[in-house]
């Protein structure tokens, strides 16, 4: 399991023809031919394989008017938006990346529990094994 901290929203930036068209962040947006926007969304880091999965698998889905098909290509969410439903779907990712994120950390709070148990009971088989030889030893001295 690759280790990274929770994974957050960097900068947005979209393809648009005209350079005056930007959101409330300033972030670029492109329209293609069939009136839809290209956004690329870049993460605060590239996310591990583990968590790509978590965020392509939430634990529930919230119902949103509009689906978006999220991909996540490296350390961008890339999607295809309507630019009245762009803020829409910038919160559904939102959504969705606090339910991977969420999750990632049950995850890995699970494998420290999991670690620590194993190492519990790795030091008390340990012990029991240096009693038993404790034990053996004081068996063989009484037997000289």
């Amino acid at each position: 399991m690759t280790e990274h901290g929770p994974i957050e929203i960097g900068s947005v930036e979209s393809t648009e023809e005209i350079p005056e068209v930007r959101d409330d962040y300033g972030r670029k947006i492109v329209k293609d031919d069939t009136g839809f926007f290209e956004v690329q969304v870049k993460l605060n880091t590239c996310p591990s394989e583990e968590w790509v999965q978590l965020f392509y698998n939430p634990s529930s889905w919230v119902t949103y008017p509009y689906y978006k098909d999220f991909k996540i290509q490296g350390d961008m969410v890339v999607f295809r938006a309507e630019k009245d439903r762009f803020d829409d779907f910038i919160r559904q990712l939102k959504d969705y990346i606090a339910q991977a994120n969420a999750a990632w950390e049950q995850l890995k709070e699970e494998k420290r529990r999991r670690e620590a148990e194993e190492h519990k009971r790795s030091q008390e088989q340990d012990s029991r094994e240096e009693d038993a030889r404790k034990s053996l030893d004081d068996l063989l001295k009484g037997q000289e």
